[in-house]
């Protein structure tokens, strides 16, 4: 589940933590033990599945849907982006014939996805008008400059875009493995 987070240090500092895994075929699978419990940005509680109730639906049947969700959804990004992908369950070489542009759409790497750009959004303009200073931090990184394009998120132009907007000048790109 969507495992992100802000913190707040010194007035000044808005310390931000991304889920590069939102949507992904890493971590998007009901028996992953990371899912048993999801917690809101705030470090409150969440509810494990899609909200309301009263649909005789439990919270574990609730979990698996979006889980399942997610799942799909990065399914048919690698499908959308990198055929080999899906051809090659069993292995093989996934960036056969795959323009380099194209290099991040492998099951290692993920997306952010639109409810956690949202949110990150969301945290920007707030930073904005606080004047405060922003660091970001992800496991995958989202610019390609002097890395290897093979690990790098799916949707980056969209959050380096955001990020360039909201006057963002610091931000820490995760792990990079050549």
């Amino acid at each position: 589940m969507l495992r992100y987070s802000k913190e707040i240090c010194d007035k000044k500092f808005r310390i931000i933590c991304l889920d590069c895994f939102a949507i992904s075929t890493c971590g998007n699978k009901h028996d992953d033990p990371l899912n048993r419990v999801i917690c809101n940005a705030d470090g409150s509680i969440a509810d494990n599945g899609n909200g309301g109730g009263g649909d005789n639906i439990s919270e574990e049947q609730r979990m698996e849907e979006r889980l399942k969700q997610r799942y799909d959804e990065a399914i048919k990004i690698l499908g959308d982006n990198n055929e080999n992908v899906l051809k090659m369950v069993g292995g093989g070489d996934w960036f056969k014939d795959l323009p380099e542009e194209k290099h991040r759409f492998v099951p290692y790497n993920g997306s952010f996805g639109e409810e956690q750009r949202q949110w990150l959004l969301e945290e920007l303009k707030d930073a904005y008008r606080e004047k405060q200073y922003v660091v970001v931090f992800t496991h995958v990184p989202i610019h390609g400059e002097n890395r290897p394009l093979k690990t790098l998120m799916w949707d980056s132009e969209v959050v380096l875009e955001m990020l360039g907007k909201e006057g963002i000048f610091w931000v820490d790109f995760g792990l990079c493995q050549n």
